[in-house]
């Protein structure tokens, strides 16, 4: 395998005149290999069309907050959501224009993760960092339904899901621990263990062993 560096040397990446700030995820278009979408700490969202030759912003209705992870619509990988720290963020056409899916009675202030399950794209699951809660949506984000709680929780949160592609019944939930979000997934603070759904994610239980937080 070779790689190539794009953009290095004493050239900034990103778009001319723009501060793309840090990579944190990268999400590469499984129809069109050449499109790929960067979210950025710092920097918002980018977007490129050559394989990464080039690149420009995508941040149209999008605060460009610190992200924590990014997906792409199974039925339609134009459409993209992420997690933040302004909440769920839905993007349309890569990431050419947003649509905030902070909606009650979750008014997310924060969110840690978010996942679609793989054969009903319509349904979302989503943590609310720092608040032990997660939040399921079965109408494309329009409305949240509060399924499950941290037991004995205390400001933390879920760190990713996870769907079994085998049974998109089955879904897992990491989490840590964490005051706030941006701490825990900066820094690295302690896990809290595993949780497990096997109705796609309206019921949990723990799915721990004595190796395991």
């Amino acid at each position: 395998m070779n790689w190539d560096l794009v953009n290095g040397g004493d050239n900034p990446w990103g778009p001319p005149g723009i501060v793309a700030g840090l990579p944190i995820d990268i999400l590469v278009d499984p129809l069109v290999t050449d499109t790929l979408f960067v979210n950025n700490y710092g920097g918002g969202n980018i977007k490129s069309t050559d394989g990464g030759n080039t690149f420009s912003l995508a941040s149209q209705g999008y605060t460009g907050a610190q992200l924590f992870n990014v997906e792409a619509f199974p039925d339609n990988p134009s459409r993209i959501i992420v997690a933040g720290r302004s909440g769920v963020f839905q993007g349309f056409n890569h990431g050419a224009s947003w649509r905030g899916l902070s909606y009650p009675p979750a008014n997310f202030l924060e969110t840690s993760a978010v996942s679609i399950k793989p054969d009903e794209s319509n349904v979302l699951i989503a943590g609310a960092g720092g608040d032990d809660w997660m939040y399921r949506s079965i109408d494309n984000g329009n409305s949240w339904e509060k399924v499950f709680t941290i037991p004995n929780g205390e400001s933390n949160c879920f760190r990713s899901f996870a769907f079994a592609n085998s049974n998109p019944e089955i879904v897992y939930a990491g989490t840590c621990t964490s005051f706030h979000t941006t701490i825990a997934l900066d820094f690295g603070l302690d896990g809290l263990g595993i949780y497990k759904s096997e109705d796609g994610g309206n019921n949990w239980q723990e799915a721990n062993d004595a190796n395991v937080g």
